[in-house]
């Protein structure tokens, strides 16, 4: 809260922003890095550039990781009036420039604030203070301008809170700052809008749910962009999910019917206004305490006569689709909605949500379990789930007729036998867009033997992200090199993408604790990569590896550790003996180790013992004088010397003689561990032979060499 200060006439512009705005902005918790004073614009008129100045451009981030909101703030002297038309077309134009997209301008002048949004080309005025009132008005000015306001600020609403999420965006309740109406704000999630057939998707479900005027389907009030992020307003329903409803109130059979009726009226009303939901199903109908139900999410509906004929352009909830339209997306039409209309019936009398996998004999014994009473509507349930259509109710009111049939004639075997489940593969490309929209749905990936069907199904078009992802990590959890020509396409970029998704999902090492070997996704994933990398050429090879020695960075108590750097040895780049990537491998062992070294017991041994076994250079080491002098040194911590000079001795590099000389020497007293480096040091049990260790041995005084020792220091002498 502030004092505001007295101005006159004879005031200037300079002393309004000093002795109020900047004030005024620190008393609404806006932190100096959200102040842009002096906030510099270019803007092109009649073919030139020319730069403006905005006094102050507020810009706070949002709470919902939503797009940044942004408020201009235009000052000026006491004299200057603040209706002026001037000053009005100024600011405007500053809030609508495509840097900014303000969602509020204030106009202030020393002795009134006024507070605008813009609407279109002008601003509307949403509220007026006189300066001089702002102390006994702060609860209200807070409340529209405050950094904590605005963080939760989008098009003109305030949001309250999250109520939902999906594939599609993110459902908010919110308050309509002009209107003081509390709604519902569903938002496109962030990308999406760049997809165009997810954007005309996402329009079209508003569109749709637009065209109705009935109590049982949830209002649209407006779709638009805000800071070129789609949404549209619509109706709160203040109510619970189906499922949800009927676990809490234990309607009767009849109490469920006559919802399920209601329900079927609405859905009725849509598809006399040419709409297909599309995606029927519990979650999309909402119930007040009373009993009234609600239609929403229309977000997958199809609007009109023609539908669509693009099999990728198909979403909907796979345990209640209609499969048909997997072979023929024509069908994507009212008799896709009585189908799962059926399934949706299936649902209230039994008071559970189907999962995909399901068949026509789960859904009868599972109404049978109930009683009689919800039994005798199998029949009706299995009509609509007919794979042959011209047997299905031809409308939702032939549906509703049926209810009240008590008799059947066709015999519940053969309308059994009739009726068909939630997918049956026709193609490996139906099975492909199947077992994505499965996955997408509730992250079941398909079987090994299902994965070799749906491959030879991928699509040969570009595939989505999502898409993309998938595959990746399908092919992750049943790894095989018949599956590496999948990858032949992608691009460096793809890879990375898809394997960053796996290698960076921490829930993998707690499905597979007992399974860390192979059949560990993430291994799997770092296989994947290796055996594609002839694929690519030598910049997208260093890029992949780049990559994967970044993850190693952070991932050294992870059993996937390595697993890469024996992925890592395989990349082309990487095979060279001095390259600069095996060098910063190197450098990342040593480090590793050295953390390690002061608490090196036996214990610890095997631990560092399986870094030492990368430094050798016919894996991950680099074969230079740094790297032998450090194994040298770590050779002489009695746990570590085994396997140390082990690893010294596939060197080359003289620094590794020099190395094995310097630890004989402080192994003089011990005979035993002298002979057993002195072994592997000379090139008996190691990579390479020394001449200069043997010729260092020889030279001993008092020395005697084991006979199969001897040999070989002679040979090597004789040599």
């Amino acid at each position: 809260m502030i004092d505001p200060p007295i101005f006159t006439d004879r005031d200037n512009e300079t002393v309004v922003r000093e002795s109020l705005v900047a004030s005024l902005l620190r008393a609404l918790g806006y932190d100096e890095e959200e102040i842009l004073p002096e906030y510099p614009l270019v803007f092109r008129f009649q073919g030139e550039s020319k730069r403006i100045r905005a006094d102050y451009i507020l810009s706070v981030p949002h709470q919902y990781d939503l797009p940044r909101n942004r408020i201009v703030i235009e000052v000026k002297r006491p004299s200057v009036p603040i209706n002026d038309a001037a000053f009005l077309e100024q600011a405007i134009f500053y809030a609508l420039h495509p840097e900014i997209q303000a969602a509020y301008v204030v106009l202030v002048n020393g002795l009134q604030l006024n507070i605008y949004a813009p609407t279109g080309a002008r601003l509307e005025l949403l509220r007026s203070y006189e300066v001089t009132q702002l102390k006994e008005k702060w609860n209200d000015l807070q409340a529209l301008l405050g950094a904590t306001a605005l963080r939760t600020h989008f098009a003109g609403t305030q949001i309250l809170e999250l109520i939902g999420e999906g594939g599609y965006g993110r459902v908010f309740k919110v308050k309509d700052i002009a209107l003081g109406r509390v709604e519902a704000l569903k938002v496109l999630h962030a990308g999406s809008e760049q997809t165009v057939s997810v954007s005309k998707r996402f329009a079209q479900g508003a569109k749709g749910q637009a065209v109705f005027d009935h109590p049982n389907i949830c209002r649209v009030f407006e779709l638009a962009f805000f800071n070129g992020r789609p949404y549209y307003r619509m109706e709160l329903v203040p109510g619970i999910g189906l499922t949800q409803y009927l676990t809490k109130h234990q309607p009767s059979i009849a109490e469920r019917l006559v919802l399920f009726r209601t329900i079927c009226e609405a859905l009725a009303h849509a598809h006399a206004n040419d709409v297909v939901h599309c995606d029927l199903k519990p979650a999309n109908v909402l119930v007040k305490d009373d009993g009234t139900p609600k239609l929403i999410d229309f977000d997958f509906c199809h609007l009109g006569s023609g539908a669509s004929t693009i099999l990728s352009q198909i979403v909907a909830t796979i345990a209640y689709m209609d499969p048909t339209i997997w072979r023929a997306p024509s069908n994507r039409d009212q008799l896709a909605d009585v189908y799962s209309t059926g399934l949706l019936l299936w649902s209230m009398l039994t008071g559970k949500d189907l999962a995909p996998g399901w068949t026509s004999h789960f859904l009868l014994s599972e109404l049978a379990a109930i009683g009689t009473e919800a039994e005798k509507f199998g029949p009706v349930i299995l009509r609509c789930i007919q794979e042959n259509r011209a047997e299905r109710p031809q409308s939702i009111e032939q549906l509703l007729n049926l209810l009240g049939v008590s008799a059947w004639r066709t015999p519940i075997q053969d309308l059994q036998d009739g009726a068909i489940s939630n997918f049956a593969a026709h193609s490996p490309h139906h099975e492909f867009e199947y077992r994505f929209r499965l996955w997408q749905q509730t992250g079941d990936l398909p079987g090994s033997a299902d994965f070799d069907r749906l491959s030879k199904g991928i699509p040969a078009r570009a595939l989505t992200q999502a898409e993309r992802e998938f595959v990746f990590r399908a092919a992750s959890t049943h790894w095989s090199v018949q599956y590496r020509s999948l990858f032949r396409a992608w691009s460096a970029d793809d890879l990375i993408e898809a394997a960053r998704t796996v290698l960076e999902d921490r829930r993998l090492d707690k499905i597979y604790v007992h399974r860390v070997g192979e059949a560990h996704p993430a291994r799997q994933a770092v296989d994947l990569l290796a055996a594609t990398d002839d694929y690519r050429d030598k910049a997208a090879s260093e890029q992949v590896t780049r990559f994967l020695l970044n993850r190693l960075r952070n991932e050294s108590r992870r059993p996937v550790f390595f697993t890469t750097l024996d992925g890592l040895a395989r990349f082309q780049c990487f095979k060279p003996k001095h390259s600069k990537l095996r060098s910063e491998v190197s450098t990342l062992l040593m480090e590793l180790i050295e953390k390690r070294l002061p608490n090196a017991t036996r214990d610890s041994a095997k631990d560092i013992g399986k870094l030492l076994e990368k430094l050798d250079p016919g894996r991950c080491g680099d074969d230079s004088t740094t790297v032998a002098e450090f194994i040298g040194k770590v050779a002489h911590y009695p746990a570590l010397r085994n396997k140390a000079s082990k690893t010294l001795s596939c060197f080359a590099d003289p620094a590794a003689t020099d190395e094995f000389i310097r630890l004989l020497e402080t192994l003089r007293g011990d005979a035993k561990e002298f002979e057993r480096v002195a072994v592997v040091a000379i090139g008996l049990d190691g990579r390479h032979t020394r001449r200069l260790v043997a010729e260092y041995l020889a030279a001993l005084p008092n020395y005697s060499p084991s006979p199969r020792l001897k040999q070989k220091i002679d040979d090597l002498l004789q040599a």
